[in-house]
């Protein structure tokens, strides 16, 4: 039973891969047309893009918690310091009406948003093709250490780190534009007075621990 729940688990993560939309507003009986439901809680895949129609789970609904859990994939370099390529980040599937828990293991670029694969919580590696008319297909990428399927996934031939960060973490870096490992004032000024009134110390800039301690973003 064990291995059922398994096998489902894999092939929703393949229907998303394939450009399916996921959505917290339609189950899988449901149109996911215009006029869908607003998003309950937990966001709850939808199935009813499949071609045929919707396809029905005999355990019912399956739901994606939030991101647990993000790392930097860093690529070494012969004489230079890694490079940042990517992101993994772990997500967390369990079954609406009870049953196991499973992980899995999301890759993108340094767009968050251009997922190019993904690693189930047993070390498998799928890398995600771009067909020649329309969607994706799955390239099975074999069973490895997470750092080398993550590797694989991006096609790599060096060896890559995997440093474990947050999500205030990422956005601070991506608002340092400059790379100081401060806000300053020109890149506080777009944020409003919340981000500029969490400069406690009065030094006209923000470091890390000062914009993490804003109680909300």
């Amino acid at each position: 039973m064990a291995m059922r729940w398994y096998v489902c688990i894999v092939a929703l993560t393949a229907l998303m891969a394939t450009g399916c939309s996921i959505t917290g507003a339609c189950r899988p009986a449901e149109d996911c047309g215009p006029g869908s439901r607003p998003p309950p809680p937990e966001r709850v895949l939808s199935l009813g893009c499949t071609e045929g129609g919707p396809l029905r789970l005999d355990r019912g609904d399956w739901a994606v918690s939030r991101q647990s859990a993000v790392w930097k994939v860093l690529e070494t370099q012969e004489g230079s310091p890694p490079r940042h390529i990517g992101y993994l980040t772990r997500r967390r599937f369990r079954q609406m009406r009870g049953g196991p828990a499973y992980d899995i293991f999301a890759v993108t670029t340094l767009n968050r948003s251009e997922e190019i694969g993904r690693i189930d919580q047993m070390g498998h590696a799928y890398r995600y093709r771009a067909r020649r008319n329309a969607g994706f297909e799955e390239v099975d990428l074999g069973t490895n250490s997470m750092e080398n399927g993550v590797a694989a996934i991006f096609d790599s031939n060096r060896e890559v780190l995997l440093e474990k960060t947050t999500q205030r973490r990422i956005a601070f870096e991506m608002l340092d534009r400059d790379g100081s490992g401060f806000l300053e004032a020109e890149e506080m000024a777009p944020h409003g007075d919340r981000v500029r009134a969490a400069d406690t110390d009065r030094d006209g800039r923000l470091g890390f621990e000062e914009f993490n301690a804003i109680p909300k973003l």
